[in-house]
């Protein structure tokens, strides 16, 4: 007897994936943007926190050095380019201006020296109760008592840090206190 002959069919590919391999695939991105999202969102509120302190930084900056330069009394307060807010939340935005009536509020001719726009939000900046404005001097130092700065973000009170200004000028950094990071926290 005869062997048959052999016939060679062309064999069929799988093209495409199965359910099994969607469902993995799925699983895997799930994982990976559960794992990822948190922490490129507190990398973006940590860098957008570090703008903040650096522009309310620049902004005393200015301050302090037109006052000394031009000898006259200059002010840095919450608000915009129409006049101080006259609250503690700097969150919407702060100006420094040249105080040439020495009244404090920013009026008709008064030189806009700097104006930074409202905060991203999510971060927030409050000032020390009582003392909604930073005067300073033709001398670069500033009047009244110490001004304590808070600064939070969506990160939580845990990561909220105080800048607190001396009267002579220099800025420094520290942990911020239980309450006003709590409070600066719950307002964004």
């Amino acid at each position: 007897m005869s062997a048959l002959p052999r016939l060679d069919l062309p064999r069929r590919t799988q093209r495409g994936f199965t359910l099994l391999d969607l469902l993995i695939a799925v699983t895997i991105l799930a994982l990976v943007l559960g794992i990822a999202i948190p922490g490129v969102t507190h990398a973006v509120a940590r860098v957008q926190s570090v703008s903040a302190r650096s522009a309310l930084t620049a902004a005393l900056f200015d301050a302090q050095r037109n006052a000394t330069v031009l000898g006259r009394q200059v002010v840095v307060c919450a608000g915009d380019a129409g006049g101080c807010s006259g609250g503690i939340d700097w969150s919407d935005g702060w100006i420094v201006f040249i105080d040439e009536n020495r009244d404090r509020q920013r009026g008709p001719g008064e030189r806009l020296v700097r104006q930074e726009p409202a905060l991203p939000r999510g971060v927030g900046l409050h000032g020390t109760l009582g003392r909604s404005r930073v005067i300073y001097l033709a001398n670069g130092s500033n009047t009244g008592s110490n001004t304590t700065f808070t600064l939070c973000d969506r990160r939580g009170p845990q990561d909220a840090e105080r800048l607190i200004l001396a009267n002579g000028g220099r800025l420094r950094r520290d942990r911020a206190e239980a309450a006003p990071a709590v409070a600066c926290v719950a307002g964004l």
